[in-house]
């Protein structure tokens, strides 16, 4: 049986990014709150990094749809009107346009991408919904 020949690098259209999550800081004890990372772009997509604890309060994001992995920890997870409670390894897909939130319960690590790639502040890219009063 011959070798694997080593891999070659692809020619992207833009350059790629090799993330080592387990080189990051790690968060404050007793620290509540969320952190977002960028770890990079696609031609197509954009990916960040959300570590911490707390809630993402109700949200849609009208041109993207979402992928979520849940890496670590526990979650409860509201997908449009219904409840989940998620633990690592969950993926979760997100159409545009569907209202969602999580709740960590206890400290959460978790791999977001967004297609569309996400392009900034103008990009109208999540429109938070106010809570029943």
């Amino acid at each position: 049986k011959k070798p694997a020949a080593p891999l070659q690098p692809a020619k992207p259209f833009h350059p790629g990014t090799i993330a080592a999550l387990t080189d990051r800081d790690p968060l404050p004890a007793g620290s509540s709150g969320f952190v977002r990372e960028p770890l990079g772009h696609g031609t197509m997509t954009t990916t960040f990094l959300l570590r911490g604890s707390g809630t993402v309060p109700l949200h849609m994001h009208p041109r993207h749809d979402e992928v979520a992995y849940l890496i670590s920890g526990i979650a409860q997870f509201t997908l449009d009107d219904r409840i989940h409670e998620i633990s690592a390894g969950t993926v979760t897909i997100i159409p545009a346009g569907v209202v969602h939130a999580v709740e960590a319960l206890e400290p959460i690590e978790a791999l977001l991408t967004y297609s569309p790639q996400v392009l900034g502040a103008s990009d109208d890219f999540v429109r938070v919904i106010p809570a029943d009063p």
